[in-house]
């Protein structure tokens, strides 16, 4: 009886020693896992304003231009030099097809960011992409200054067609020439067209000018007359080219369509 006694006594004074020392445990192991929630720093979330947005609003990517390219956009202040910053057309090989100055707008031109706009014209060169490019003023010449920000652009260049006269049709003079093409082919108004024999020398040539209510059409309606002699060969090609005011090679473009003359018989 004894025994048991304090085999009781102990077992209580564990049971009694453990309890006391769990919460101790506990606090101790919470202390050093943890921190107040208080001590966590939040996630930032990082506001998007638009006022701190630098690049081109017009034209949008990939957008089908058309001479004149209206550019616009906002930039900082310090990509301005007396208020004006570069544009540039590019193809995708970095050549230059036009460039011109973007002015910052009077409304804005205190501003952190000013907005700009310009007008860019270009004369079509065929090739089917390029890319815009709005430049910082740097007048350091530190490439470590350069910035620019680029949209790329896709040209409206629809493919010449001829109406009259038709391929292979007999044809005698004055031969009326129809058509459409695209404005870049066009200038003041106008295209040269020819009739040349298949050795390339020249049997007639003069110019089709634009015609039809829409002559600010982007692929305007042409008509011309060429009057010729009868040379004694018997086929030959009408040629629409497009007008080359700069004469670079790479921005020379025809159409070619074959006919026929009449061989009247000798007398």
């Amino acid at each position: 009886m004894w025994l048991q006694r304090k085999m009781h006594a102990m077992r209580t004074s564990s049971t009694l020693s453990l309890v006391l020392l769990v919460p101790l445990l506990l606090v101790g192991c919470g202390t050093k896992r943890s921190q107040p929630a208080a001590d966590i720093p939040p996630a930032q979330e990082v506001a998007m304003d638009s006022s701190d947005w630098t690049g081109i609003e017009s034209p949008a990517p990939n957008v089908l231009a058309t001479s004149p390219i209206t550019v616009r956009g906002k930039a900082p202040k310090d990509w301005f030099i007396d208020g004006s910053l570069a544009v540039q057309l590019i193809d995708l090989n970095g050549a230059v097809i036009a460039e011109t100055k973007a002015s910052a707008t009077t409304a804005t031109a205190n501003a952190s960011m000013p907005t700009y706009e310009a007008q860019l014209p270009f004369e079509q060169t065929g090739v089917e992409d390029a890319a815009l490019l709005v430049k910082k003023g740097n007048t350091s010449g530190d490439p470590a200054q350069d910035a620019q920000f680029r949209v790329r652009v896709r040209f409206y260049d629809r493919p010449t067609e001829l109406s009259a006269p038709e391929a292979d049709a007999m044809v005698t003079s004055p031969l009326i020439v129809r058509g459409k093409a695209s404005k870049s082919w066009f200038w003041d108004g106008s295209l040269p067209i020819q009739l040349v024999d298949f050795n390339g020398a020249v049997i007639a040539e003069g110019r089709a000018t634009i015609v039809g209510p829409d002559k600010d059409s982007d692929y305007p309606d042409f008509e011309g007359v060429l009057e010729f002699e009868q040379t004694g060969v018997q086929d030959a090609e009408v040629v629409i080219k497009k007008d080359n005011p700069s004469h670079l090679l790479s921005h020379d473009a025809e159409l070619r369509s074959r006919v026929k003359f009449y061989d009247f018989p000798t007398n």
